[in-house]
């Protein structure tokens, strides 16, 4: 028991923010079934690759004609690819609702609804990384329990793309 107060006396809005996001997955994966969740997963997960694979190009582009430092081209990039083709893949991919969903289908959409939510707060924290708030992300680090891991995670990943 000590172990969970030590853990909740540490914890501050972001990270509740943090697990507001998780639940929100996990029950709106539960609300929509295994099948349809992992159609939406997958609008997501291509989406964010071609984003990662795009923004370069377009960031190089925007970089040319905008007045922005790179970091932020580089961001506003990745987020116009990922908002553009995840609009395209709606449209493409469609999924019809089911009438009755079963508990393995719901129990299913909600381990795929928790997935797909630990990646939107890792990509957020990600981005948060490549902006130039340096005193925020150590403010965030101090004081935030889940958003500090995250934090630290989304920079090796940065480190480790930076060398590619």
């Amino acid at each position: 028991m000590a172990f969970f107060s030590n853990i909740l006396t540490k914890w501050s809005w972001i990270d509740i923010l943090i697990l507001i996001i998780l639940l929100r997955g996990v029950v709106i994966g539960v609300m929509h079934g295994f099948i349809r969740e992992c159609a939406i997963f997958f609008k997501f997960l291509l989406s964010l690759l071609v984003s990662f694979f795009g923004y370069p190009l377009l960031g190089r582009v925007m970089d040319a004609h905008l007045p922005f430092s790179e970091q932020i081209t580089n961001s506003l990039s990745f987020l116009l690819l990922y908002t553009i083709f995840y609009l395209l893949s709606n449209l493409l991919l469609k999924v019809r609702k089911e009438e009755e969903i079963s508990l393995t289908k719901r129990v299913g959409g909600g381990c795929i609804g928790l997935l797909k939510g630990v990646m939107i707060v890792f990509f957020i924290l990600f981005f948060l990384t490549l902006l130039p708030l340096g005193s925020f992300k150590a403010r965030i680090r101090q004081n935030s329990f889940l958003a500090s891991y995250f934090l630290i995670k989304g920079e090796q990943v940065w480190s480790l793309l930076e060398r590619r």
